[in-house]
């Protein structure tokens, strides 16, 4: 593999993380409106969660490189399912 593969690898597993956040900022909007109507103000409620929620996707995208060395789009992927479970669970305990 030559470098600048590499480097198209990196920019489509960037593409891939930019695009399924915009998918989990669209999924938080409602559960973190929510949680800013009990706050007093729902962009905030809505910036707490999905900030909460990407801390937990760059975690898990932290962790594969870790562990493997490696990155896929299928890593990210995971790691957006599991802010987005992260997410469902915290809105179903309210």
């Amino acid at each position: 593999m030559t470098f600048k593969d590499r480097i198209v690898d990196a920019f489509k597993i960037i593409g891939e993380f930019i695009w399924r956040a915009f998918g989990l900022f669209l999924f938080v909007l409602g559960a973190g409106a929510g949680v800013g109507g009990l706050m007093g103000d729902s962009l905030m409620g809505i910036l707490a969660v999905f900030g909460g929620a990407i801390l937990v996707a760059i975690g898990w995208v932290g962790y594969r490189i870790t562990i493997t060395g490696e990155l896929s789009r299928e890593d990210v992927a995971a790691g957006m399912r599991r802010a987005a479970e992260q997410v469902e669970t915290k809105k179903d305990d309210k």
